[in-house]
Parts: C-alpha cells; sequence; structure tokens
C-alpha cells in the first residue's frame, strides 16, 4: 500500500495540471507542485485549508451546498465530468479553468480528487481567433464598400464609419496632410465641431508618428503617452489610440485613427493586423480615386478646349454630357440618358418631344432618330430644302 502511495504522488508532483484531493469536510489534504505554480500557493500553504479558498466568493456558497448534497444523497452532478468555471489566484485574480472530478473512498471515509488545467492561454486563442474572423469578414466588406466607386469623399465617409464599428472604436476620424499640418476632415462619434479643425506636428506628435515610421501606431494608455495631444485627452475623455498612416504614391496623405473613451483598450494582433489590411486596402482604393479624379480633370479640360457648341438662339439651352472616348455615343445610349433626365425633371404629366442627331463632319453623313417632332428638314449651303421621309435616314454630302 505504502508503494503504491509514493508512486502516485510521484506521478502526479510532475504532472503539468493541479491535482488537489480533499476530504469529506471541504479541507485539502493533498496539493501538487502544478497546483503551486497554477494557484501561487505553496502545500504548506493549502494543506487543511477549504477548497472554497481557490473559488470567487459569489461560488463558495453553491460548492459548500453542492458537497453537503454529495454527501448526503449521493446525487453526482459534476463527479466524472470536465466543467468549466473559474479559479482564485493567491493575487485574487480570477481566471478560467478546467475542472475534472472523481470520487473515492477509503476507511477513513469519502474523498474527492480534482484535476484542474488553467485554460486561460486557450481562451485567450479562441478569444483572437473569433475577434480575427469577425474582423477578417468586415475587411472584407469594407474592401468591397470603397472599391464600388471612385469618389474622394464617398470612400472616407464609408470606411470612417464602418471600420469604426468593426474594431470596436468609440470614435473615429481622418485628418489629412495640408501645408505642413492635419486638417481633421472626416469624422464619426466626435463632436461636428471637431470638423475642419487643423492641427500643427507638435499639436499632433501620434500622427506624425505614423507618417515617420510608415507603420501602425498603437497608444494603450492616451493619458500618459506624450504623442496624444493633452487637450484633447481631457477635452474627451480618451484612454487610447490606434493611428494608421495612409500612404499613396509613397506619401503619406493622412491618417485613419480609432479612439477609445470608456475604458483603456489593449490592442490584439488582430487589432492591428486590421489596421495594418485596412490601411492597405484603403491607400489603394484613394490612389485610383485620385488617378480617376486627375484623368477625368484633364478629359474635361480637353473637352471644353475642343469642343466649340452653336450660337446661342433665343429659346433654345445647349448643353453637353462628357463621356470616355471608349464608350461611342450610341442612339440608344443618349436617348436613355436624356430620357431618365427628362422623367426626373419634368412632371409625368408633361408632353415631351424629342430629336436627337449625330452629324459626322469628316464624312458629312447625319444619323437621326425623332420622337414626337415631324419629318427632319436638311437646309444645305446651297440647293433646295429636302424633308426626310423615315424616322431614321442617312444622309450623305452634307457639306455640298
Amino acid at each position: 500500500m505504502r508503494n503504491s502511495e509514493e508512486c502516485f504522488r510521484s506521478v502526479v508532483q510532475t504532472a503539468s495540471d493541479a491535482v488537489i484531493s480533499i476530504n469529506r469536510s471541504g479541507h485539502i489534504i493533498f496539493w501538487n507542485k502544478a497546483a503551486e505554480t497554477i494557484f501561487g500557493y505553496s502545500a504548506e500553504e493549502m494543506t487543511g485549508k477549504a477548497l472554497s479558498t481557490i473559488m470567487p466568493e459569489r461560488f463558495r456558497k453553491f460548492h459548500e451546498e453542492g458537497l453537503y448534497r454529495l454527501l448526503s444523497t449521493g446525487e453526482q452532478r459534476i463527479v466524472g465530468q470536465v466543467v468549466e468555471v473559474a479559479g482564485l489566484k493567491k493575487e485574487n485574480i480570477e481566471f478560467p479553468i478546467e475542472l475534472s472530478l472523481a470520487r473515492w473512498e477509503s476507511s477513513e471515509g469519502a474523498f474527492f480528487t480534482g484535476i484542474i488545467r488553467d485554460t486561460t492561454e486557450r481562451k485567450h486563442v479562441e478569444k483572437e481567433l473569433r475577434i480575427s474572423k469577425r474582423l477578417s469578414d468586415a475587411l472584407n466588406d469594407i474592401s468591397k464598400a470603397i472599391n464600388s466607386t471612385l469618389d474622394f469623399d464617398a470612400i472616407m465617409e464609408k470606411v470612417v464609419v464602418e471600420s469604426a464599428e468593426a474594431i470596436g472604436a468609440e470614435t473615429a476620424a481622418v485628418a489629412l496632410r495640408e501645408r505642413g499640418g492635419w486638417q481633421v476632415k472626416y469624422l464619426h462619434g466626435f463632436m461636428q465641431e471637431l470638423k475642419g479643425v487643423r492641427l500643427s506636428d507638435t499639436q499632433a506628435k501620434g500622427l506624425v508618428s505614423a507618417e515617420k515610421t510608415r507603420n501602425v501606431v498603437v497608444i494603450s494608455d492616451a493619458v500618459n503617452d506624450e504623442r496624444v495631444n493633452e487637450q484633447m485627452v481631457q477635452r474627451y475623455g480618451i484612454r487610447s489610440v490606434l493611428i494608421m498612416p495612409l500612404i499613396v504614391r509613397n506619401e503619406t496623405i493622412g491618417v485613419l485613427f480609432f479612439t477609445y473613451h470608456s475604458k483603456q483598450v489593449e490592442f490584439s494582433k488582430s487589432h492591428v493586423d486590421f489596421a495594418i489590411k485596412l490601411a492597405a486596402s484603403l491607400s489603394l482604393a484613394l490612389k485610383n480615386a485620385r488617378l480617376y479624379e486627375a484623368e477625368r480633370h484633364i478629359a474635361h479640360a480637353l473637352q471644353e478646349t475642343l469642343l466649340m457648341l452653336p450660337e446661342k438662339i433665343k429659346g433654345l439651352e445647349y448643353g453637353y454630357l462628357y463621356r470616355s472616348a471608349t464608350e461611342a455615343p450610341t442612339l440608344e445610349r443618349v436617348l436613355a440618358k436624356t430620357n431618365n433626365f427628362i422623367c426626373r425633371t419634368n412632371s409625368p404629366f408633361a408632353f415631351v418631344t424629342i430629336f436627337f442627331g449625330i452629324l459626322d463632319t469628316m464624312t458629312g453623313k447625319l444619323l437621326y432618330s425623332s420622337a414626337g417632332h415631324p419629318p427632319a428638314v436638311l437646309k444645305r449651303k446651297s440647293g433646295p430644302l429636302n424633308c426626310s421621309t423615315g424616322t431614321i435616314q442617312w444622309w450623305e454630302r452634307l457639306r455640298r
């Protein structure tokens, strides 16, 4: 018997899980080395102490009632089961544990042995995986949204709101780099009085840090970090900040930052990864938007230079719609655009007629369509008037 007991003690003393035995009164009679490591108490400290010592206060009454029920009625709710509960370290810190309980008998009566595993790390990994999956899904949705438009303002406004909600930030803003400083332009959650506010580099050290490092800046304790504007911290109660640079063509055009007010946040790897990927996706979208705007500006300038509208005629208004050269101005496209405009801007009871023609100035050919008008009349530089007989007609050699 003594050899068996020594063998048992040798095995459990080298186990990585805590092994704790109690008597029928709930007092500890065995406490292995892993229990010392996990809970912070030595075997000498815990031998003879109540098991409830390592339980959070709110569970102690249930433990005592359960032990009494088990001994008096034999009801075994958790014996032989693996249950998740909370343990209490010597430093009065709660942590998650898994408990497997067994009952055994001897000549001295009933005893219980529990095998306890600290699941803190596993719970942390599981939480990280859940956060990572949620943020990954949110990033995909945000990327689809910002890539659905080339409008710079629309992109920024959408990202500020949706990314803040995804990462759990209470407020967020975009500050653009302008004339040696920073201008707050897009907001979520902040008071609108901040919109348009200009900050110097001295007032925005955190933004400058993101610009210089070209990386995400993580500030968990904003109150004691000099990179965060002290006046902003005090006025808005900022506790934590996450800042990411927006880089287009190797130039930082601004920063997007998330702020937390109700509590200090310890940012996880998932938060930082989300910020890095969001900044990359947003920077690419902004690059495309800027290229599009630049090309549109050039095309518009060329169009205004090359387009020669007819001289004004009393009672008529002229206008034009620029389209890419790759999008040919077919009858169908122009008439569809015109029809949509007319429907939006006129009463459904209005009677509207239309005539549309495409004149090829190189060949002198005219293609036209008429709705509600009498047949078209062609007036040449010389010669009689000609009246067309069809709805769509090709006219040759108009410039005779």
